[in-house]
């Protein structure tokens, strides 16, 4: 927005004889400047003023400016329409298309000479009916990134999901896994404790065996 009205009025002043009033251009590199300032302020509002501020002042400055010489303005016109697809917002196309037609139609109602002097009206009517077919194709091109999106978005839920149920898979094998070595490691506890009181059992058998041999002893002495 604050370039091309540059380009296009030293164009304009070089090449086609432009007036000093010709540099009324240059409020759309001002209005673009003053969007950007304020585009906190303007907040999800702003892509709006961007795309409207360009049409919606060539309205004006082909109603003011020297006739003619801005012979690129519909060219413009459609390089907006161009810019407002990557919002991927069909409301941003709707307000583009409204600020490009409504305002242009109004002015050549208006001043008809200074449009005429540009194109013909039959040249106009051409212009309008590629723009429409244009704007069709904007809307289908929105609707299908937006599809793309959506159905992007399922698969990374499908995904998210997935990874879900595998993240509770793996901590259900750990938790069990845990509990495995924990049993195991009781169980070695009381195999140990198993073990102790065997080896106690047979040394105190053991033990009474050799006072029963002895007291046997005694009794056959």
């Amino acid at each position: 927005m604050v370039a091309i009205p540059i380009i296009a009025t030293v164009y304009v002043m070089i090449f086609n004889n432009g007036a000093p009033k010709d540099t009324i251009a240059l409020i759309i590199s001002a209005a673009g400047v003053l969007i950007k300032l304020f585009e906190r302020k303007l907040g999800q509002y702003a892509k709006y003023f961007y795309i409207a501020a360009l049409p919606l002042l060539g309205s004006i400055i082909l109603s003011l400016s020297t006739p003619a010489v801005f012979g690129a303005m519909a060219e413009a016109y459609f390089l907006v329409l161009f810019l407002a697809i990557p919002y991927y917002d069909l409301s941003v196309i709707k307000v583009c298309v409204a600020m490009t037609i409504i305002p242009n139609v109004v002015a050549m109602i208006i001043v008809p000479k200074q449009f005429l002097a540009m194109y013909t009206l039959s040249i106009w009517v051409f212009v309008w009916m590629v723009y429409a077919v244009a704007v069709v194709v904007a809307g289908m091109i929105v609707l299908r990134a937006r599809s793309l999106f959506l159905e992007v978005e399922n698969k990374e839920k499908e995904s998210e999901g997935m990874i879900g149920s595998i993240r509770g898979a793996f901590e259900a094998v750990q938790r069990s896994s845990e509990r495995i070595y924990s049993s195991l490691h009781n169980f070695e506890e009381g195999s140990a404790e198993i073990a102790a009181s065997t080896e106690e059992i047979s040394g105190n058998a053991n033990a009474q065996i050799g006072e029963v041999e002895e007291s046997i002893g005694i009794f056959g002495t």
